[in-house]
């Protein structure tokens, strides 16, 4: 019972901790290019999704398609899911893409 309730409250302390979350898509004829809540950047492909969750600890995205990443530098991880596939970047730029079923990740600067 103590162990439930440690993990309840846990719970409830991590998602009282967001700073700030977002949900960004493009269009399914075009790219778009969006400013996250942290200072990074993202690129998405035509009919690409994100979902962006900030918190004091760190900040995670999950993507649904194919995104680039330019990722503000800061002490918080910044880590990109995609399918079974974590990308945790330190401040790089990076593209992951998720399509049907294989995921692919292309470091273009920095290290991940």
């Amino acid at each position: 019972v103590l162990g439930a309730a440690c993990a309840a409250l846990a719970a409830v302390a991590a998602w009282t901790l967001t700073v700030h979350e977002q949900h960004l898509a493009a269009p399914a004829d075009r790219t778009a290019s969006f400013a996250l809540a942290d200072g990074s950047r993202v690129w998405l492909t035509p009919g690409s999704a994100v979902t962006m969750r900030a918190t004091l600890l760190g900040r995670s995205v999950a993507l649904d398609g194919e995104g680039t990443f330019d990722v503000k530098h800061e002490r918080r991880p910044f880590a990109v899911t995609a399918g079974d596939v974590r990308v945790v970047d330190r401040g790089t730029l990076f593209s992951v893409a998720r399509r049907a079923g294989q995921t692919a990740v292309i470091l273009a600067r920095g290290a991940i």
